[in-house]
């Protein structure tokens, strides 16, 4: 019975350990967020605290003052004299009631922020920024804007919504060049691309009668449109699972009877990115390309060509700069 009872003591001991070393890292891991250099002021002229669409009152039906704040990190809650706060792309609208004088900025994976106004100093306060406090208060019916510094990790992906563009390279069994437009709303993803083929495919001659009638060769565009949804990770990267169809169209130089061959394909890979600067990502995708249907003359023409083939049949890896919003 000691010896059952020293194993579960042990088990506990080491579950117990392991949880405190688990916080201790989290501990560790968190960062910290702080004002920008000049990044509180006063905006007189934004009359959003004002006007009847989005001014909010306080339980007495008085005026509040907005604050907004430029925090690109989302899940952000605030402590203090909160009428109302609201995420709108990469900004918080906070309503605080006049004479506010702190709150305090609780972001996921930082540490807490309190903002206590009449402690603002030369290096966070535009020189205007005086004039519209009272004795270091917030005052009703004025916007005011602050900015956060959150680090690298400001960078983030997605959020919920998202509108990018692509300029890319595909290489593998079919190097192109190309364009992608695409969009996430509430991480599911849909994508549309263009891309023009690079390589050319041996030359083909074609006989009649045993004859030469001409000879050519082939190069290719192709459109496709795919979905996916994506997973975000560590706020900076965001890997996308996409399933897709298109069409690839053969191009010759002659004409000759396979001068419309075509071929409808699907494709399955994964979308890559990491935000390395703001509305900037580099992406790096690899698809595998699997042939659905083949007019008749792409199903001619594949036969005798391997590289026209491979076009519709193989691995690719899609490389870009993409730019989002």
């Amino acid at each position: 019975m000691s010896h059952i009872f020293y194993k579960q003591f042990s088990m506990r001991r080491l579950i117990l350990i392991f949880l405190l070393f688990i916080g201790g890292i989290g501990t560790m891991s968190s960062k910290s967020l702080k004002i920008k250099k000049d990044g509180f002021e006063a905006a007189p002229n934004d009359l959003t605290a004002q006007q009847v669409e989005t001014h909010r009152l306080d339980l007495n039906g008085d005026y509040t003052a907005l604050l907004k704040i430029s925090l690109p990190i989302e899940g952000v809650k605030f402590e203090g004299n909160i009428v109302d706060a609201l995420f709108n792309t990469s900004e918080y609208w906070v309503y605080l009631t006049d004479g506010t004088k702190r709150f305090k900025i609780l972001a996921p994976g930082y540490e807490p922020l309190e903002i206590v106004f009449s402690d603002l100093d030369s290096t966070v306060v535009k020189k205007d920024t005086g004039e519209y406090l009272n004795n270091g208060k917030l005052i009703g019916k004025l916007t005011y804007k602050l900015r956060i510094d959150a680090g690298d990790e400001s960078l983030m992906f997605s959020k919920h919504n998202q509108i990018y563009g692509d300029v890319f390279f595909l290489a593998g069994q079919n190097m192109s060049a190309g364009l992608s437009i695409g969009a996430y709303f509430h991480a599911v993803n849909a994508e549309l691309e263009f891309s023009k083929g690079l390589t050319k495919s041996e030359k083909l001659y074609w006989y009649d009668k045993n004859e030469m009638v001409d000879g050519s060769t082939y190069s290719s565009w192709s459109g496709n449109v795919k979905l996916g949804y994506g997973f975000q990770f560590k706020r900076r990267y965001q890997v996308t699972p996409q399933l897709g169809v298109g069409l690839l169209k053969c191009t010759s130089t002659a004409n000759n009877p396979a001068k419309d061959a075509n071929s409808v394909f699907g494709l399955l890979g994964c979308r890559g990115s990491f935000t390395f600067a703001e509305h900037l990502q580099v992406t790096i995708a690899p698809y595998y390309y699997f042939p659905l249907k083949k007019s008749s003359s792409f199903e001619e023409i594949s036969n005798l060509l391997p590289a026209v083939d491979h076009w519709v049949n193989g691995f690719n890896v899609k490389i870009g700069i993409s730019v989002f919003f």
